[in-house]
């Protein structure tokens, strides 16, 4: 019933008996495990939260208001052609590709 609500349900846990040593030691050793694959995730989620509040608090400059009035004054023309030739997606991958090529080249033993 709960499969058909769409409610995940978790897969049935291994149930060990009294006596069966090596399950019970699976189960403690699944836990370790797990207990220390959680530690990289949680860190590497709070390094990408913090990374993220960084960038969030760069302020945006004013130059970034008025591209929109400047692009208004585009000939129709003019637009449709940019449109064709993926002019804004071509822009982002090259800023991409030279904002990767800053940043490579302060690793060292890389740049």
């Amino acid at each position: 019933m709960d499969e058909e609500q769409g409610i995940d349900v978790p897969e049935k846990v291994q149930e060990c008996g009294l006596l069966d040593i090596p399950c019970h030691l699976n189960a403690v050793l699944q836990w370790i495990v797990d207990v220390v694959l959680w530690i990289p995730r949680k860190w590497f989620e709070l390094v990408m939260n913090g990374l993220a509040a960084v960038v969030e608090a760069i302020p945006v400059p004013d130059a970034f208001a008025e591209i929109h009035t400047a692009a208004a004054g585009l000939a129709s023309g003019t637009v449709w052609i940019f449109d064709i030739f993926a002019v804004a997606e071509g822009f982002a991958i090259c800023m991409a590709a030279l904002v990767a090529r800053f940043f490579l080249r302060r690793v060292p033993l890389v740049g």
